[in-house]
């Protein structure tokens, strides 16, 4: 996912769809929704993770958690499952994660594995 509009003076993210998917206020990430994605080969099966089919010899898991954290904690508790923040590569997952976002109706933000940094 690109972020074709960041503004600096509310710390607010948007894609190119103009969805807020990242939100901050004064530094501090506080969003309900967490993103994790961990790679399996096709032969393992994801456990409580979903699954997303990227087109290739693998297919990525998700785990959505709703929960308030800051995007370190949410990047924390996705490590203790053996799992990192999800990093948007294509528009299957693009659009996986938009429509999870809208159907838990969680569009007040979510951690995804993007930073200013």
């Amino acid at each position: 996912m690109k972020c074709d509009n960041y503004d600096d003076t509310n710390n607010v993210f948007y894609t190119n769809h103009e969805h807020v998917w990242y939100l901050s206020y004064n530094g501090v990430q506080l969003v309900s929704m967490v993103i994790c994605e961990e790679e399996e080969e096709r032969d393992t099966p994801c456990g409580d993770f979903d699954v997303v089919d990227s087109g290739n010899s693998s297919e990525t898991c998700y785990s959505v958690r709703s929960e308030v954290a800051t995007w370190s904690q949410a990047a924390a508790n996705c490590s203790e499952r053996g799992a990192v923040l999800s990093v948007i590569h294509s528009q299957e997952a693009n659009d996986f994660v938009m429509k999870t976002a809208v159907s838990n109706g969680l569009m007040d933000g979510l951690h995804i594995g993007l930073s200013k940094e």
